[in-house]
């Protein structure tokens, strides 16, 4: 009985497992909800900077629009130029995203695919016009008066060079299949986001250029042609 009484408790591996998976799932919830509370910082800040501007954004209006304290919105973030980062970032990754799932609906079709990725893009212009903007204005290079970041500058690069890298790729596959005849397609691609976002802005709902507006159906139908002419489709 004394030596029974000496022997280590036999090992449970259940036990273990089950406790390391209870373990697990903690931190999985822990990130989920730490995911989450950075997210709404995000979106809370998309439309203060792009309603105003990030040099007239303080940290109390921050603290406003997010209903958080200075320390809880730190405890995710370094600071405004952080934030700022992280709602550029974010829109360059959604219109990149549109992209790429406009032309994977039309695979194996390199005209449906090009088409499709400028009508996901007026969507989005439509449905956000004040994000997409000012995510224009970052494109072209109307950033904030202060020095930004070479982390930030390398992300926003990297997004660029991915969403024209996503309509470079179908103009040079419809290359290939006979479809297009575009001897230079980055460049075409270059010419037809230059030619797009400035035209898009025409539609009849736009009360700064009314005087030379057109009809949204008429002027999507427009720009289609005028991008299809571009890269040199084949009848």
């Amino acid at each position: 009985m004394a030596l029974s009484m000496l022997q280590p408790p036999a090992y449970d591996g259940g036990m273990a497992k089950d406790s390391a998976d209870s373990a697990v799932s903690a931190l999985e919830r822990k990130q989920e909800k730490q995911d989450a509370r950075r997210r709404h910082i995000i979106d809370a800040c998309r439309e203060l900077f792009f309603e105003t501007s990030y040099d007239n954004v303080s940290v109390r209006d921050i603290e406003r629009v997010t209903g958080l304290t200075r320390g809880a919105i730190y405890y995710y973030f370094t600071g405004k130029e952080d934030i700022y980062c992280a709602v550029v970032v974010e829109g360059m990754e959604r219109v990149r995203d549109l992209l790429v799932e406009a032309a994977q609906a039309h695979e194996g079709d390199p005209k449906a695919q090009l088409v499709a990725q400028y009508r996901a893009l007026a969507t989005h212009y439509f449905e956000e016009r004040q994000v997409f903007d000012n995510l224009l204005r970052y494109y072209f290079g109307m950033r904030p008066t202060v020095k930004l970041t070479e982390q930030l500058l390398e992300d926003t690069e990297s997004e660029v060079r991915g969403t024209v890298e996503s309509v470079t790729e179908v103009i040079e596959a419809g290359n290939a299949a006979g479809v297009f005849d575009c001897k230079d397609p980055e460049f075409a691609v270059m010419a037809i986001w230059g030619l797009y976002v400035t035209m898009i802005q025409m539609t009849g709902d736009n009360e700064r250029l009314r005087a030379i507006a057109r009809p949204r159906d008429v002027l999507l139908q427009q720009l289609e042609d005028q991008i299809l002419a571009l890269v040199g489709t084949r009848q």
